[in-house]
This record gives structure tokens, sequence and C-alpha cells, in this order.
């Protein structure tokens, strides 16, 4: 039994604050088109419980019965919808371009049957449904009488309340709705807007439009539900890729999208814009932020401590196991289960099993294993459903924490310096196992060899650029950012202006243990800008690169700050030290789990229907590029962001289909200080937010590599 309602501006789930953790779903399949099977929805609905979504709005239609069943069975909250849009018909309306009585349905009494014959087919045969909480008149349709005669007869009909989100637009029809209701407003809009009416409670039954590689940024809105009550959560826009299965003239099948049909005009990828691909073969590399946002018991660990809010409404947090795990540099050093008792809507503080009892004991005083302080530690809390579960077996995560300290140390080198071999044109340096050849007029590194075998494929290049996605092309980030690619793609190794008397565009420089080469690289920018690129070797085999450059000074921020290396494709193999499994970027890495993964170059380039950027990897301590014998470059910085991918920004983005990707020679790697957010509050102009952007000031990146393997 279940009672729905809003009591004092919140709505109430059986006297319960409820937050809405939501998604929106087209009826849509890849093969059946609109003909969704019930076995298709019964895999939707279960990917939605493993990954933390408890609620569907139906956008923009009543789906087909069996949904509604399997929400029943499942326990998945839904906005169920009536069939009625006439979307570009409200925008012209806005923008003075249609009369308002011109408008669909308007006010028109013509229009009145129609709309009140929706209304009533939709909610006779729901509802019975426990599963549906809230009626809603339709999408985008503006307003007028009729949607507000239809708002009054689901009043009049049933108990549940009425959502509409078009009249925020037209203040005037506001009571059509009987919650507040926006889409795409960024956060602070909404609580600004709810600071000055916070009668109704609010939801944004559009946010977080997904489409290519984007959702980042979308914390501060999970943020605004804890903090302000009358805000109670929102719909993710949306749960899966809308594309169909095609086969091009060779007979590859791919997934087509606008325009792929002969269909002119089109909206091209736009509806690419889904958490889950559209052969439902996984969930995309969002759906890891989804789940860690998402989850019900927030878990908060310092010291010796764990702090556990438990988010359920009815469930507390004993029906879970929580195993608490302590790793070094990401191997499990021991492991212990917690027993927890939170009551729903409680917080506790426990101290952890792995800890004695005394006060005051810092992470080193309690084991002795802990004493070194070179090193890095991670703690691990993970709740795991006890028993089976329709939707997963037990053990199954449904949210975690963790908390790490200290750090890896620096390395140390040999006292001796490396074989130096200065000619008039190339300066070689070799050691044990190892060789580099630097070349003074090709502007860089020419070769690194180790245990007999050739690392590079090319001279390695400052990058400044990414392939652009969805939401960079929306906000046209590739006008703004030009400048960058220019200066990735046509750096000058000699000043093109020609060189002063005495000027040259390398220098060589010696230590005690080590010989370093640098060089000056001439951008392609107007103005002219420059950047250094130096690598400094010792006798290990070890190459510590820096990259420094003025030009974001003169410029602004660069899309990236970084190295781009291109190695044989028999490197295919990429082992990190970072956040994972999934790929996670400076404003998408809540989910991202400290450890060690492992996974293949190919697989970087995720399921986006066009290609663009994909596969990055922030706070990377360590990672290793190897053939399947396990020789290959390693590479470490105290925090880089990484990718190993078959193919150079610049060939992703000239491809419109996955398919349509040259074949695989090389692998290329990327390292870099820092990659701008991917933004996610809509595809069409949005921006990343400022604190996910480059500094606009002058820049140093440092990391290292070596040969490892052999």
């Amino acid at each position: 039994m279940r009672r729905f309602e809003i009591k004092n501006g919140i709505m109430e789930l059986n006297g319960k604050r409820i937050l809405f953790r939501g998604v929106n779903r087209h009826e849509f399949s890849s093969v059946h088109g609109r003909c969704v099977t019930e076995e298709e929805t019964e895999l939707d609905i279960v990917t939605m419980k493993r990954n933390n979504i408890n609620a569907v709005r139906t956008s923009h239609y009543p789906n087909q019965s069996f949904f509604y069943r399997l929400c029943d069975k499942y326990g998945i909250y839904v906005i169920d919808e009536m069939n009625l849009e006439s979307h570009g018909a409200w925008e012209m309306v806005m923008s003075g371009r249609l009369p308002l009585e011109d408008h669909i349905p308007g006010s028109a009494p013509k229009w009145r049957e129609a709309v009140l014959s929706r209304a009533e087919a939709m909610l006779r045969r729901d509802r019975n449904r426990p599963s549906v909480l809230i009626w809603s008149c339709g999408n985008e349709s503006y307003s007028g009488e009729n949607l507000r005669a239809a708002a009054n007869y689901f009043r009049a009909m049933d108990s549940r309340p009425v959502h509409y989100e078009s009249v925020v637009h037209d203040p005037a029809y506001s009571d059509t709705s009987d919650i507040f209701s926006n889409m795409y407003w960024p956060a602070e809009s909404i609580r600004a807007a709810l600071e000055k009416d916070s009668s109704r409670p609010a939801i944004s039954c559009e946010y977080g439009h997904a489409m290519g590689s984007s959702f980042g940024g979308q914390d501060v809105y999970i943020r605004l539900a804890d903090e302000v009550p009358s805000y109670q959560g929102g719909f993710i826009w949306d749960y899966i890729d809308q594309a169909i299965t095609r086969t091009d003239r060779y007979g590859l099948k791919y997934q087509g999208y606008g325009g792929d049909f002969g269909d002119r005009p089109h909206d091209g990828d736009f509806s690419g814009d889904g958490i889950v691909d559209s052969l439902r073969r996984a969930p995309t590399p969002k759906m890891q932020e989804v789940k860690y946002l998402y989850q019900n018991l927030q878990i908060h660990i310092a010291d010796r401590r764990i702090k556990i809010d438990n988010r359920n409404l009815f469930t507390n947090s004993g029906e879970y196991d929580c195993m608490v795990q302590v790793y070094r540099e990401g191997v499990l050093l021991k492991e212990n289960l917690l027993d927890t008792d939170v009551p729903p809507g409680e917080s506790r503080m426990y101290v952890l099993p792995l800890w004695p009892d005394e006060e005051g004991m810092e992470l080193n005083d309690w084991d002795p294993e802990f004493d070194e302080h070179d090193t890095e530690y991670a703690v691990v809390a993970s709740f795991r459903l006890r028993r089976d579960e329709a939707w997963a077996r037990a053990g199954y995560e449904v949210a975690f924490g963790q908390w790490r300290n200290g750090e890896r140390p620096e390395p140390v080198h040999p006292d001796e310096p490396p074989e130096i071999i200065d000619s008039q044109w190339n300066l070689g340096v070799r050691g044990e196992n190892f060789s580099v050849l630097f070349s003074k007029t090709m502007g860089g590194m020419v070769s690194y060899r180790y245990g007999g075998r050739e690392m590079l494929d090319a001279v390695p290049r400052p990058s400044f650029w990414r392939a652009p996605t969805a939401n960079d092309r929306g906000c046209k980030a590739p006008q703004r950012f030009a400048q960058w690619k220019l200066a990735s793609l046509y750096p000058f190794e000699q000043n093109p202006d020609g060189l002063r008397p005495g000027e040259q565009t390398w220098k060589i420089e010696k230590g005690p243990n080590w010989v370093e080469m640098s060089y000056t690289c001439h951008m392609a920018t107007a103005p002219r800008t420059t950047c250094v690129l130096a690598y400094r070797v010792f006798a290990d085999g070890m190459v510590e690169t820096t990259l420094s450059s003025d030009a974001p000074k003169i410029l602004g921020p660069a899309p990236e700050f970084g190295v781009m290396l291109q190695m044989d494709a028999d490197f295919r193999r990429l082992r990190w030290y970072g956040p994972g499994p999934a790929e996670t970027y400076c404003d998408r890495k809540s989910g991202g789990r400290l450890g060690i993964w492992e996974t293949t170059v190919e697989a970087g380039l995720g399921p986006n229907l066009v290609p663009q950027e994909c596969g990055n990897h922030t706070d990377v301590r360590w990672a290793s590029v190897t053939d399947e014998n396990g020789l290959g470059l390693l590479f470490e910085s105290r925090r880089m962001e990484f990718s190993a991918l078959p193919w150079t920004p610049h060939q992703m983005e000239c491809a419109a289909h996955p398919h349509e990707l040259p074949a695989v020679h090389h692998t290329v790697i990327r390292a870099a200080a820092m990659q701008m957010g991917l933004g996610g509050d809509d595809s069409w102009g949005a921006r990343p937010r400022p604190e996910y952007l480059l500094p606009e000031d002058a820049m140093t990146f440092r990391f290292r590599f070596r040969g490892i393997g052999g």
C-alpha cells in the first residue's frame, strides 16, 4: 500500500520526502524501432535498478502496458505522461513568430475534446498502477485553457498530483501544474527561483543532456536536492541512444542516425543522448557517474571513522553488507565487514573495523605496515546486497565511498650519467637496454628503443586539442578554440620568420646524472606563440618530459595541455593506477574508484554514435601501454590525464561514424596536465563550468616515461 501526496510544499511517499533519481525514457529499439519488446523493457528496468535509478518519466506518451507492470514488480516510480506535444509551436509563440491564438492546443475549443480524450485514456488504463505517482499533461506545448482542463480532469478523477513543465514560461497558467518544473535550468537558477517561491515542490523534468561524451558537472543538482527541501530531484535526458542498425555498401553494420536515411533536413546525432547505447549492450561510461550520484547511501571517510547518511526512504543500512578495504597503491592489503544500523533518513558515525579503538591515532599508527610515508593508501567502503534480488545477485555493490592518504614517492635515479653521443645533426643517449635519439633539425625525439624494440612511431608533439564532443559542437567550442587545433597540427620546428644570428630552436644541458634536450616550438597562431618541450634522460632509461608555455595568457585556455606520442598498434594493452574502471574527466569523476585497472586500447573508443573525445582517465599516477608480452612504456606523474586510443583526435574528428575511422596502425597516447570538462547542462550552448576550464595563465606539465618488460 502506498500514499503519495504533497504536504506543506513537499512531495511525500508514505509520509517521507521523496527524491527522484530519475531518467526520461523513450520507447526505442535499434532493432524494432518504436515497438520495444517486453524483454528489452525488462532489461532497461533491471539496468536502472542496478544503477540506482528510481524513477522514469514516460517521455512523451504513455508506454506499453507491460512497462507499468514491470515498474510495479521491480519498484520504479513513474511520471505517466500523456501523448501531447507541439514542440516547435511554443518556441514560435515565445519568439513572436506565431500568434498565441494559433498555438496548438492553446485555448481553442476545437482541440478540447482531443486533449481530454488522451488524458482520459491514460488515466483509465493506468490509474490502478501503484508505480504511477504523478500524471503529466504532455511536453513543451506551452499553455492554455485546454491543458488546464486536462489537469483539472486528472484532479477530479484521481488524487495524484499533476505535472506540466511548459507553464513555467507562462505564469498565467501556473495552476495547471501542482509541481514547479523546469528543463535544463542551471542549478543556480533553480535555487534562486525557489528562494523567491517554494510553495510548490520542484523537479527538473529534464536535465543533464547526456549527448555523446557528456554528463559532466551534474553533481550540483544532487547537492541542490540535499540543500533545498523543495527541490526533489530530476530526470536525466535521456535513457537510451536512439539509432537504427544500418548496413553500408561494404556490408558493415553501424548505428544510423539523422541524415543516414536520405532524410533532409535532420537533427544528425541529436537523439544520441542516452546513458545506455542504442543496442543495449552495456551502459555507457556516463552510467558510472549516474550510479554514484544516485546512490542512497552516502559515505564519508576521514581518518579512522566512517559517516553514513542513509537516504533510503524505508530501508535500514543493515540490510546490506558493508565491506571495508585498505589498499596500498591499488593492491588490497586487508578487508573486514562493518555492521551498520543506520535508519532511513538518518546519519551515524562508526569506527572503521580495521583500526584499534585508541583515540587520536593517525593512519600510520595503527599498523606497522603503514609506517611508510612515501606511498599512497586508500580506504574503500562498499555496500553490497546481502541477498539475491530480482535485479541482481547477492554481493552486488549498490554504493561505495573512498578516502586516500599519502603520495607515491618520486623516483630515485642512478648517480652516474647516461652515455652521450653528440653530433652535428643528432644527440644520442644510451644506457643499459635503452637508447634515445634526438634530432637537432626535426624538432624532437625521433627514437626511443628499449629491449631492442622501437617504441615510437612518430616524434612526440604538444597536444592542445581534443576531438570535439557533441557539447563542444553545441557551444561552438571548435570555432572558439580553433587556433589551438592549428597549434597542435602545424608546429614549426624553427622560427617561421627566420632565425636571428646565433639563434637555434634546441638546447642541450647536462647535469650530474642526466642530459636534457629541449626544443622551442613556434605555433601556428595569431599572434605567434611558442611552447618548450624538454626531455631529461637518466641512465636508467627514464625520460622526464616537461611542456611549458605562456600561450594561454595570449590565446586564452586550451581544450587540453599535454603531449601526444604514437606507438605501434601492437602496443594495445592499457593498464593504469587511478580512478576507474570507466573513463573519467575533470567534471565527471565522482564515480571513479581509485585502483589498478586494465583494458585494451580499442575499447577506449566507447559507444558514441559519432566519434569524439573519449577514453580519458583523470588523476592517473601511472599507466603502462604494452604488447601482449608486457613490453612497452610506463608513464608516471604526480597526477595526469591519460588516454591511449587507436586514433589521433584529428582522425576521430573527421569520421561521422565509428566504422568510418581509418584502419588501425598506431596506438596514440595523450598525457596531459588537464583537459577541459565535458559539460552537460545542455548540448546547444551550455559550456563547461568555469572551474573545469584550463587556466588562462602560463602552464607547465611534467611527466616521465621509460621502457618496461621484455
